[in-house]
């Protein structure tokens, strides 16, 4: 199975480098153009079925892709184990905020995905690294092994996937433009928590 996986357009908290988490915010208006722009450059994958991330931004991001495409909005199949980690009572804040409310860079940790904000009410990176798996797991089973699937997820479920499986293309995770491309079989998990 082929998987292409790129990250939601822009939101209020994008521009304003605060941290979204669980939050439900919705795309700026302006970042659709950058959505669009990213929809006719997969016009020619082949893609044969939409996954997203139940979060506004990322079905939004997700229906215009597929309207594009030809497909419908009503075919974009929504799974939670592709949102982006909860920050908890972290959520709102911009790093340099975390950095005064905690007394920690948790900016660094963040990146090297070696994160633990259940203290603050949040998920620690090993939560999330296992229900993406499960996801990834839930995707390859239920879709035959030519499919080939957009993934519409978050710049932080894309570090992981990257760190599990792999990428074809070096690109930024973070940036709305960058495609990210996995094949992902039955048989190839990714290291296991020991590994990393």
């Amino acid at each position: 199975m082929k998987l292409i996986v790129v990250r939601h357009g822009k939101t209020a908290s994008t521009i304003a480098g605060k941290l979204q988490g669980w939050n439900n915010e919705p795309l700026l208006s302006e970042s659709e153009a950058e959505v669009v722009a990213v929809a006719e450059q997969l016009k020619d994958d082949g893609i044969t079925a939409i996954v997203a991330s139940p979060s506004q931004r990322a079905k939004q991001t997700a229906a215009i892709i597929a309207g594009i495409l030809g497909m419908r909005a009503e075919q974009i199949l929504a799974d939670p184990r592709f949102m982006e980690r909860n920050f908890g009572t972290l959520t709102g804040l911009t790093w340099s905020e975390v950095e005064r409310e905690t007394g920690q860079n948790l900016m660094l940790i963040d990146r090297v995905l070696r994160y633990d904000y259940t203290r603050f009410e949040g998920e620690s990176h090993k939560t999330v690294r296992e229900r993406i798996r499960a996801g990834v797991d839930n995707l390859v089973t239920s879709f035959a092994p030519n499919d080939t699937l957009l993934l519409v997820t978050h710049g932080g479920v894309i570090r992981h996937l990257r760190e599990l499986y792999g990428s074809e293309e070096e690109q930024d995770p973070t940036s709305i433009d960058s495609i990210n491309r996995f094949v992902v079989n039955a048989t190839f998990h990714g290291p296991t928590d020991a590994q990393l």
